[in-house]
């Protein structure tokens, strides 16, 4: 064997070494007490927050180089953009009032405002529910004047109230990477003698009745009637949705396709109750939290949570069935220790190749992970 064909032959060997390891699957805790909430687009930076105050947080932000490392905020709501250049969560102001802010580094936050000075539960004036690809738009909730919850977008010339189509409460739970589409719910009105206050569907345990916000255009309901629960996710270019409350069972998440008006119900992870059949079980229910760039690959948590039959993560496949993520992951080679449940699937790279999420760890303490496909 020549000298160069025995270098071209070791460099052939580390390329194929180099790709092995490339591609070997891993699960990383990323310390007790952490729970998982965003990921940017790529899987390479993770936000949650840590639940040690009654409004939450303090956030952190997780890369593989630096590990978890916490950035302030009182606030459950720790987002991330897509290109991972944006964060958002709460500040407090010197008498305490929260407000939704961007992350600046450290543990610094800037406020982006209210629609109004009124104060909701746990001292709150808005509250940050995600944010658009390069961070330029952010939705959420804040508060009218009359103490009315309003959905909000904000973008560098301040924050706007997107209304409402009985003119009571909504909330923005999603933006669409590109911006164009905001989707959340707006509250069925139910009169009564003291004045509006939240109706229920036919059927239904929730109020909510999914909304979108297309850029330019008015908002529109999911359904005609109201019957499509709330927006929960959505993909890139806001052309698929998902959300909690399928119209034809309430207790269901669903995925709405823009091109064919098709709304699935994606199912439940259904578990025995001896004391609740599934006919009645409220562990009958699930709630999808993020999905692949194409809308092809959904995460989520189902069940209540109550005692004895906690959450579990679920995955979502177009053309397959709803499946616990736990299962899923072993099955995919990810080295999930045996001792953990996981209980809620938070976030997914744009590729469905990380998925970042909560278990319960062999300590029965919850903790966030991070879970790298091959």
């Amino acid at each position: 064997m020549t000298r160069a064909n025995h270098w071209i032959r070791l460099a052939a060997l580390a390329a194929a070494t180099v790709g092995s390891v490339a591609a070997q699957a891993t699960f990383t805790p990323l310390g007790p007490g952490t729970y998982a909430w965003s990921m940017s687009g790529d899987g390479s930076i993770v936000v949650g927050f840590l639940n040690e105050t009654p409004t939450g947080g303090p956030c952190f932000r997780w890369t593989a180089a630096a590990g978890t490392v916490t950035i302030g905020s009182p606030s459950w709501q720790c987002s991330i953009s897509h290109d991972g250049t944006t964060i958002v969560g709460s500040t407090a102001d010197s008498g305490g009032l929260i407000t939704a802010a961007i992350w600046q580094g450290g543990t610094n936050w800037r406020s982006i405002g209210s629609l109004s000075d009124f104060v909701a539960s746990y001292g709150k004036k808005s509250e940050p529910h995600g944010l658009s690809g390069d961070g330029s738009v952010i939705v959420g909730i804040s508060w009218l004047a009359d103490g009315t919850a309003r959905a909000f977008r904000w973008d560098q010339n301040g924050m706007r109230d997107l209304g409402s189509l009985q003119n009571f409460q909504t909330r923005a739970d999603a933006i669409s990477a590109n911006g164009n589409v905001i989707g959340g719910y707006d509250a069925l009105v139910k009169q009564t003698a003291d004045g509006p206050t939240a109706g229920e569907l036919p059927g239904a345990r929730s109020y909510w009745m999914g909304a979108l916000w297309p850029s330019g255009q008015p908002e529109g309901l999911m359904h005609p009637f109201g019957w499509t629960g709330r927006v929960t996710a959505l993909n890139t270019v806001g052309s698929v949705a998902a959300g909690f409350g399928h119209p034809m069972n309430q207790s269901h998440p669903y995925r709405y396709t823009a091109w064919d008006g098709k709304v699935e119900d994606l199912g439940t992870l259904v578990r025995w109750n001896p004391n609740n059949p599934p006919a009645d079980n409220l562990e009958d229910t699930a709630t999808p939290n993020a999905m692949t760039d194409d809308g092809s690959v959904i995460v989520g948590n189902s069940g209540f949570g109550s005692p004895g039959f906690p959450q579990e993560g679920f995955i979502w496949m177009d053309g397959g069935k709803i499946q616990r993520l736990k299962d899923y992951l072993i099955g995919q080679g990810v080295p999930v220790p045996a001792d953990w449940q996981i209980v809620n699937g938070a976030a997914i790279s744009g590729d469905g190749k990380v998925i970042a999420g909560t278990g319960l760890n062999s300590q029965g303490r919850a903790e966030a992970f991070v879970a790298k496909l091959p």
